[in-house]
């Protein structure tokens, strides 16, 4: 949601140099946060989780306004280029993005509708050595100030931290620099044990 209001603000008085490095931005975003969804869409069915499908179903929203300012820093950029047709490409990736974050979508849903889930996918379930959990960190926790790899969780539980939300922002697979700061939530994946 800060992105998109940081980046309609910088549309307003880009200049060639400004678009694309909003464009490259953007369209980061777009592959990072679509890579994201479809992790956690697959992981709403098969743990069925509920929350997760519902982070899903709130990125998706998020990955139709990206996408929008996306393609207008593409047109503008194609106003100011020589060669404006090299941009073509730009746009079917965009748009590629956008239908698998819409793809993704359609299978968080599932959970959401609670849907009865495939016989299969039902012993792929009870079978599985691995679970996805979502966690808000408390403004009390020992972790809030530092960085993850500071924090040892994959190494102490087995747990691989895969998204940070915060502040309405995602940040996919955080750098073991990241710091964890209270209010983040923390999607992380591993070993049903840990």
């Amino acid at each position: 949601m800060l992105l998109t209001f940081v980046v309609e603000r910088r549309l307003l008085k880009s200049d060639s140099k400004n678009l694309l490095e909003i464009a490259k931005t953007l369209f980061q975003t777009l592959k990072n946060r679509s890579e994201l969804m479809v992790d956690l869409a697959y992981s709403a069915i098969l743990f069925n989780a509920k929350d997760i499908a519902e982070d899903v179903e709130e990125m998706e929203d998020e990955i139709d306004n990206i996408h929008v300012l996306f393609e207008e820093s593409i047109l503008k950029l194609a106003h100011i280029i020589e060669d404006p047709e090299k941009l073509h490409s730009l746009l079917r990736l965009g748009i590629a993005t956008e239908n698998i974050a819409d793809a993704a979508n359609e299978i968080a849903s599932i959970t959401l509708r609670e849907v009865e889930v495939h016989p299969v996918f039902q012993r792929i379930i009870s079978e599985a050595d691995e679970t996805i959990i979502r966690v808000k960190v408390s403004s009390t926790s020992e972790l809030v100030g530092k960085k993850i790899v500071e924090t040892r969780i994959q190494d102490r539980t087995g747990m691989r931290i895969i998204a940070i939300k915060r502040r309405g922002d995602w940040i996919y697979g955080p750098s073991k620099d990241e710091k964890i700061e209270a209010e983040d939530i923390i999607i992380a994946r591993g070993a049903i044990e840990g």
